[in-house]
């Protein structure tokens, strides 16, 4: 197991007041010796390393329900339902890349495959990717490159994907 720097373990005592304890950037800034600007980044980091996790539960919506019938119907292993609070194409693409990057975070194992293609929905998987240290893992493009597109694909931007989950936790 690595050893933990002195920065990461304020990150994460920074997170443990600020989430489970209530106390505001301030007050953790003061207890940690350090200014609230830096707060704010330990925590923006916390949640991009996988460390925090934020869930809503919504009781009006039963998505467990919807994705046991989606499984249940086309003989599927897995399906995930997200909610989407605004029915935006980027706020879609955001929802829709935290829950799919979230799975792969979840199930992701050494030695897997992962097969991708490229487009504004993959991207946002890509970046909400929190970092996981597995090996020897495979990211493979199903389909060639767009030799010219009026919307950038973000096709060679999906590289992060294999760096993202072979990555040691560092800050």
């Amino acid at each position: 197991m690595e050893e933990l720097s002195d920065k990461r373990l304020k990150m994460i005592e920074a997170a443990r007041m600020y989430y489970e304890l209530d106390y505001n950037q301030q007050e953790i800034a003061k207890k940690l010796g350090v200014s609230r600007p830096t707060v704010s980044r330990f925590l923006q980091q916390a949640k991009e390393d996988g460390i925090v996790q934020i869930r809503i539960m919504d009781p009006s919506s039963d998505n467990q329900e919807r994705a046991r019938l989606l499984k249940e119907r086309f003989g599927l292993k897995e399906a995930i339902i997200a909610s989407v609070p605004k029915y935006e194409d980027a706020m879609v693409k955001k929802v829709i890349g935290e829950a799919a990057a979230n799975f792969l975070h979840e199930t992701v194992q050494d030695g897997d495959t992962i097969a991708v293609t490229w487009g504004t929905t993959l991207y946002e998987v890509a970046i909400r990717l929190p970092n996981k240290h597995a090996k020897k893992i495979k990211v493979v493009q199903l389909n060639g490159g767009v030799s010219h597109s009026e919307t950038n694909t973000y096709a060679y931007e999906l590289r992060s994907y294999s760096r993202r989950l072979t990555r040691r936790h560092r800050i």
